[in-house]
C-alpha cells in the first residue's frame, strides 16, 4: 500500500475492551459516589525549543550518519498524585499551535508512545498493544520513510502536525479514556512522566523543534 502524508494510524487501547481494562486497572473507582471528595490537578507542560542540536557521541547518542536515527534529545515533565489516588478523569487541553521539528519526534506518557512522526511499532516492544519507548532499540537504525506520518494513540484521539522541517499546525488531542487507561496500568504509582523526544541524523538543526505548551486536567479522589 502506498501512503501519502499525512499517514495516520490510530493504535487501539484497552478502553475498547472492558475486560482488558479491568485486567490492567483492577476495580474501576466509583467517582459518582465519591463526587464530594473529588480533587482536581492542573498540570501545565512547557517544552521549549532546545536551541541546540543532538549531543553526538554522548549519553547513548551515536556519531552523525545521514538518514539514520543517531541522536536524540529528551525533555521531561513530571507530576505527582497522592499515593493510592483513584483517577476519575484526565483530559488534555492542547491548543493548536505553530510548529516545526527536525527530524522526528516521539511523545510519550509514562514511557508509552502516544504520538510520533514515525511508526516505531516494528522496532519497539509493546505492552498490551502500545509501543514502549526505548532509545537503545532505535539508535543506529536506518530511516524508512514509508513509515513516516501521523501516529496517534487511541481510536477517539486526533493528531496533526506538518512534515519534518516545515512550518504548520500542531495539535495532539489524546482521548481522555486512553490517558486514563494508561495511568491505571500503574495503579500504585504516584509519579507520572510526560516526555518529548526529538530525533536526528547528522546536522546542526537536528533534535530541535518549536516550543509547545499544553495542560492536563486530572480529577481524582483519595482513599
Amino acid at each position: 500500500m502506498i501512503y501519502q502524508w499525512p499517514r495516520t494510524i490510530l493504535f487501539v487501547v484497552c478502553s475498547l475492551i472492558n475486560s482488558a481494562c479491568n485486567e490492567i486497572s483492577g476495580t474501576v473507582p466509583d467517582c459518582s459516589v465519591n463526587s464530594d471528595l473529588l480533587e482536581q490537578l492542573h498540570v501545565v507542560v512547557d517544552f521549549p525549543n532546545p536551541n541546540s542540536t543532538c549531543r553526538w557521541d554522548s549519553n547513548g547518542n551515536l556519531s552523525p550518519r545521514n538518514a539514520h536515527f543517531q541522536g536524540r534529545k529528551e525533555q521531561i515533565h513530571t507530576f505527582n498524585l497522592p499515593n493510592g489516588a483513584n483517577i476519575c478523569s484526565i483530559e488534555m487541553d492542547f491548543p493548536s499551535q505553530n510548529f516545526q521539528f527536525d527530524d522526528y519526534f516521539l511523545f510519550t506518557f509514562n514511557n508509552y508512545v502516544i504520538a510520533s512522526s514515525h511508526d516505531f511499532s516494528d522496532i519497539l516492544e509493546s505492552e498490551m498493544g502500545v509501543p514502549v519507548y526505548n532509545w537503545n532499540l532505535i539508535a543506529g537504525r536506518p530511516w524508512d520513510i514509508s513509515r513516516d506520518g501521523v501516529f496517534c494513540l487511541g481510536k477517539d484521539s486526533f493528531c496533526q502536525w506538518p512534515k519534518p522541517e516545515s512550518h504548520g499546525q500542531l495539535k495532539i488531542d489524546i482521548a481522555p479514556s486512553t490517558l486514563k487507561n494508561l495511568m491505571q496500568r500503574l495503579p500504585y504509582q504516584s509519579n507520572h512522566e510526560i516526555k518529548f523526544t526529538s530525533l536526528g541524523d547528522d546536522d546542526f538543526l537536528d533534535c530541535t523543534h518549536s516550543g509547545l505548551q499544553f495542560e492536563l486536567i486530572i480529577e481524582y479522589f483519595s482513599n
